[in-house]
């Protein structure tokens, strides 16, 4: 990882999940462990967090050069929904939705 804290590689990626999850285990660990079980239990719930932490990032990584791209694509979706869902609650109630 750089001196700087970015990401500029999957590797990056991943050691930001390896150390994010390290964080979480010991933080958590004293509180939830309580026998083995629950140790596998709390071990699992840690794998989930690297793969959710370095899929993220990973995510934010691939998508920095499209952001707005796609950030445009989310809220003409969102648009579209939102008029969908007002103009369906429209008809029901026997009035017109327009667009000016």
């Amino acid at each position: 990882m750089c001196c700087r804290g970015s990401v500029r590689r999957w590797q990056d990626a991943a050691w930001l999940g390896v150390r994010v999850t390290l964080l979480y285990f010991t933080l958590t660990a004293p509180q939830t462990v309580a026998g083995p079980k629950s140790l596998i239990v709390l071990g699992f719930i840690s794998l989930f967090k690297f793969v959710v932490v370095t899929a993220m990032t990973m995510t934010l990584f691939l998508v920095r050069k499209h952001f707005y791209i796609l950030l445009s694509c989310l809220v003409a979706c969102i648009a579209t929904y939102a008029y969908a869902v007002t103009s369906k609650a429209a008809e029901s109630e026997g009035t017109s939705l327009l667009i000016v």
